[in-house]
């Protein structure tokens, strides 16, 4: 193998787990033209195409054009000395398998998913560290402990991310897969659904996993997402995943509706100082105008602004491809800010036909929901490991 430009932008396109037609469209190319780029048939010729290059595999410049993989960045290579352990606690390790020693109380164990939960994306190494004794430990109480397999989910979520931020994507989606699992045998559909969440965002672009979202939204019991807090929360989020689903495919309208659903459950539920994967009105603000960005990018002059940051155009017939996303991990959470809304009254019915109730104000809760609270909820089926506020996730 050669040590050209194009050999290195394979290796990188292959670390963060991207096939050629996907980085092909995510930089605008036909996949004809990066095979040759990749296979040293051509070369670069200008800077411009080296940035978009590098944007879309979300490293630097020079990592293409003298460095072989990227591990520049702050962090990360230590934060790739975590994989090889959570790698056999996924893969050496099942539900009920006993670990060499005697595992902590589920009290302690508590605690640390917890603190995880409140760590920030520069924190990755220390996640991915933490992570696969954790696992392991959970798996160890069993099948039957709902409390230990609430807590392993919440687990699992954070592997899947941190592992898919690394480029680990296969890993990244073994993580899901297990907490999926865990959530299937606690039962509760709020702990369900966040597993899809999981499951939607393991891989680097929108495939089928973010366009089933809107159907693992459809499956969460109206009672809940009218009432529940963190129903709402995970409701909304994968909400959101859906738009971005649709917009990637072309469906500017099912992306709008996805959004303005995810937008009125987010009224309902207000700003609140900590929330799962940072969800409320501005998280919903700043998904919403990302979409309407990419939807003129892809539908450049057609339809007409509907309200801010809406964009009606349908798919143009000639002209880019749809952006296919480096997906919804970098898609904003964005930090919430300001105290709680009111939120309106009356309903609304939902792009599943789901007709909700919009009024209840009495959702508002105080803002001093730390981490310790977030992970004595979780215990009880409320809130476990409450997501890092405000990470894009390239988040």
């Amino acid at each position: 193998m050669g040590d050209h430009v194009g050999d290195r932008v394979r290796r990188c396109r292959l670390w963060r787990g991207l096939t050629q037609q996907q980085l092909a469209d995510l930089v605008g190319w036909s996949k004809s033209a990066l095979s040759m780029l990749e296979t040293g048939a051509r070369g670069l010729d200008s800077r411009s195409r080296l940035r978009q290059l590098a944007e879309a595999l979300r490293v630097a410049p020079t990592d293409l054009t003298g460095e072989p993989y990227p591990l520049d960045a702050p962090g990360l290579a230590d934060a790739q000395a975590g994989v090889p352990a959570l790698e056999v606690a996924l893969m050496d390790h099942r539900i009920g398998d006993n670990t060499d020693r005697e595992p902590r109380t589920l009290a302690e164990l508590e605690a640390e998913v917890a603190a995880m939960a409140t760590a920030t994306r520069a924190a990755d190494a220390v996640v991915l560290r933490t992570v696969p004794g954790l696992i392991m430990e959970l798996q160890s109480y069993g099948r039957d402990d709902e409390r230990a397999l609430r807590l392993l989910t919440a687990t699992c979520i954070q592997a899947t991310h941190g592992l898919r931020r690394l480029g680990q994507v296969p890993l990244a989606w073994i993580a899901a897969e297990r907490c999926a699992e865990a959530a299937a045998l606690v039962g509760d559909p709020i702990i369900i659904a966040s597993a899809e969440f999981a499951r939607a965002h393991s891989r680097p672009t929108a495939g089928q996993g973010m366009a089933r979202a809107g159907q693992a939204a459809d499956r969460m019991p109206d009672r809940l997402v009218d009432t529940d807090p963190w129903a709402q929360e995970v409701y909304g989020m994968l909400r959101l995943t859906a738009a971005l689903a649709a917009q990637v495919r072309g469906d500017t309208d099912g992306a709008e509706a996805q959004a303005e659903e995810a937008a009125r459950v987010a009224d309902v539920h207000g700003e609140r100082a900590t929330t799962w994967e940072s969800f409320g009105p501005a998280n919903v603000g700043v998904w919403r105008t990302t979409l309407a960005v990419g939807g003129r990018r892809a539908c450049p002059g057609a339809g007409a602004r509907r309200g801010a940051g809406h964009h009606t155009g349908g798919p143009p017939s000639v002209g880019p491809r749809p952006p296919s996303g480096s997906h919804a991990g970098d898609c904003p959470r964005a930090f919430p800010v300001g105290g709680p809304r009111t939120p309106p009254a009356g309903r609304r019915r939902a792009p599943g036909g789901r007709a909700a109730c919009a009024t209840h104000a009495c959702l508002t809760v105080g803002a001093g929901a730390g981490a310790g609270d977030a992970g004595a909820v979780g215990a009880q089926g409320r809130r476990p490991g409450a997501t890092r506020p405000g990470v894009p996730d390239g988040a």
